[in-house]
């Protein structure tokens, strides 16, 4: 599991209802592949999932270790905690 904060750069929704998530996801974004991540909830319930589109561009900046990507309707900033 991978220790990570979600940051929504631009979206054309309001899916995630935060522009910021901390949480762990099994895999990292890749290009073809959906992106799916768990965290505590924001109000009542036992976890928080995040599941997006698939991804359609993905790269790696190494010396900040984050992933920068970008789904159908979204773009984000996925930090390695």
């Amino acid at each position: 599991m991978y220790e990570v904060r979600l940051v929504k750069i631009q979206s054309n929704h309001n899916n995630l209802r935060t522009n910021e998530i901390v949480g762990k996801c099994m895999e990292l974004p890749e290009v073809g592949k959906t992106f799916l991540m768990t965290a505590p909830p924001l109000e009542e319930g036992n976890l928080r999932i995040v599941l997006t589109t698939e991804i359609k561009e993905c790269s790696f900046l190494k010396e900040e270790s984050k992933y920068l990507f970008q789904t159908q309707n979204s773009k984000y900033e996925l930090h390695l905690l």
